[in-house]
């Protein structure tokens, strides 16, 4: 595969700015890798320096691992017995009132502070998708990515202790 020269220089100003500390060029060089522009598609690179960028404190990295890491929720959570007999977030329509969703929210709540790492992952997807157009939760990453961190937290003490 060629690689387009003005893309390449273009690539490459951001992979010096990257090392040289900027989030923003790490967050840039990321994309580049995971779509090919000026560089060779490389999905390990692109993970690495998304997270370079998270790890500086790049917000919109930060999002992007949230998406990634919700996207990896969701594949488990059909298949958790934390959830046995909750609705799913994925399901509540956008018309259902504050006062319907209410239980559904407190019962995620009280299980994610009990420790409950699924369930926390669950606060935070609302807080990051915003469910039912603010009546569950107003979108709010900063809060979902505290609840994220707790249930990274959790989950280290959990296999800390297996």
């Amino acid at each position: 595969m060629d690689i387009n020269e003005e893309e390449r220089e273009v690539f490459l100003e951001c992979l010096k700015g990257a090392e040289n500390g900027c989030s923003d060029d790490a967050l840039r060089v990321s994309r580049y890798y995971d779509t090919g522009f000026g560089v060779q598609r490389c999905a390990e690179s692109a993970s690495n320096w998304l997270f370079h960028a998270m790890q500086q404190g790049n917000l919109e990295a930060r999002a992007w691992v949230i998406g990634i890491q919700l996207a990896t929720f969701r594949a488990r959570q059909s298949k958790s017995e934390a959830f046995a007999g909750l609705e799913p977030l994925d399901s509540i329509s956008t018309t259902d009132s504050k006062e319907a969703l209410k239980p559904l929210l407190d019962a995620y709540l009280h299980s994610a502070n009990g420790g409950c790492v699924d369930s926390m992952m669950l606060i935070a997807q609302s807080y990051a998708n915003g469910y039912a157009n603010g009546g569950m939760t107003q979108k709010c990453l900063k809060t979902a990515i505290l609840w994220l961190e707790k249930a990274e937290i959790q989950n280290a003490q959990m296999q800390a202790v297996h």
